[in-house]
């Protein structure tokens, strides 16, 4: 296992972050339901990238996402707390989603 901070994460591990903090996977990266069978693997599931599958978890989490004029980045946060940035708001909002559920460090 190695430790890395979640803003250091390459999109492929924030997906399989994203998917572990929402519950949706296990230990051999399955996608699973709620009896335990697989529905899909992991690389159909992209919240970094898929607007459809991020929107679920920025509305249920209240995530706020703002960028400034004088910023290249997105900035996003949980009511001020784990602020995340990202080239774009997916990114940014995922990144503050796993740091809420599973810290600003990780085991991957």
């Amino acid at each position: 296992m190695t430790i890395k901070k979640v803003d250091d994460l390459t999109i492929d591990e924030l997906n399989q972050a994203v998917a572990f903090a929402n519950g949706l996977i296990n230990s051999e990266m399955f996608w699973l339901d709620n009896d335990n069978q697989v529905i899909l693997q992991l690389k159909d599931y992209t919240p970094c990238t898929d607007q459809a599958q991020a929107y679920e978890i920025i509305e249920r989490e209240k995530i706020s996402l703002n960028k400034f004029i004088s910023q290249d980045e997105w900035n996003a946060d949980i009511f001020c707390f784990h602020v995340s940035t990202g080239e774009t708001p997916l990114i940014a909002a995922m990144r503050c989603y796993v740091k809420s559920k599973l810290g600003y460090k990780i085991d991957l």
